[in-house]
């Protein structure tokens, strides 16, 4: 099973002098990391963009705009200062990996 530690509160530096390490240092520094308290963390959620079409405007005239939502949150893409849509491999909202296969809708 894996136990998930904060690397950044080791103190590499005070044990690790040079490349040549002696067996002490090596059981000296196993010694912290398992003393080391382990985190709490969330399993990797998976997901995939859903290419939306909504329709904007009235009765008579109005444009489809596409929008991509998350599949796991239902929120947006984000789109960059040009107004173009930003398909990320993670989604902003929610984290969720965009590697998930595409459901037929």
């Amino acid at each position: 099973m894996i136990r998930l530690i904060n690397a950044y509160d080791i103190d590499y530096a005070s044990y690790i002098r040079n490349e040549n390490y002696t067996v002490r240092e090596c059981l000296q520094a196993e010694k912290i990391i398992k003393q080391q308290p382990t985190i709490d963390a969330e399993p990797v959620r998976h997901a995939y963009w859903i290419r939306q079409g909504i329709y904007r405007g009235d009765d008579t005239s109005g444009f489809i705009e596409w929008v991509y939502r998350c599949s796991d949150c239902g929120n947006e893409a984000l789109m960059n200062n040009m107004c173009l849509i930003v398909l990320t491999g993670y989604c902003p909202h929610c984290g969720a990996k965009m590697d998930a296969e595409r459901k037929e809708e």
